[in-house]
C-alpha cells in the first residue's frame, strides 16, 4: 500500500509540474516585484518565480522515485513472520525457498525482500 500511494503521489506530482510549465510559460514575461529577506528587491517574473517553486516539487519527485525505486518488500513470510511453513512445504530446502521469496519479490514489481 505504501508502494502504491508513492505511485500515486509521483503520478500527481508530474500533473503537478506540467500544469506549472504550462503556467510559467504564459508568465515568463509578466514582472512582479522580488523579494530577498521579506524586502523588496530586483524585479522578477511571475514565471520565474514558478520555476523556483517548480525546482522544490522536481527535489520531491526524486525524492519519491528514490523511496519507490529502494523500497524492500515484505517477501514470503507466514502468519508469525518467518518463512518456516515455506520451509516445511519445500522439505527444509531453503534454496527453494529463497527462490520462491526473489520471484514473488519480482513479480511483485520490487528488487529486494525484508531479510527478517
Amino acid at each position: 500500500q505504501m508502494r502504491e500511494s508513492l505511485v500515486l503521489i509521483r503520478r500527481k506530482l508530474v500533473q503537478l509540474l506540467s500544469i506549472m510549465r504550462a503556467f510559467a510559460l504564459e508568465h515568463k514575461d509578466l514582472p512582479t516585484l522580488g523579494y530577498t529577506h521579506y524586502q523588496p528587491a530586483q524585479l522578477t517574473t511571475v514565471g520565474k518565480r514558478c520555476t523556483l517553486w517548480m525546482q522544490d516539487l522536481l527535489l520531491d519527485l526524486e525524492e519519491v522515485d528514490r523511496q519507490i525505486e529502494t523500497m524492500p518488500m515484505r517477501g514470503v513470510k507466514g502468519t508469525t513472520g518467518t518463512q518456516a511453513s515455506f520451509l516445511d512445504l519445500f522439505d527444509g530446502d531453503h534454496d527453494k525457498v529463497k527462490a520462491l521469496d526473489k520471484r514473488i519479490v519480482e513479480l511483485m514489481g520490487f528488487k529486494k525482500s525484508i531479510p527478517v
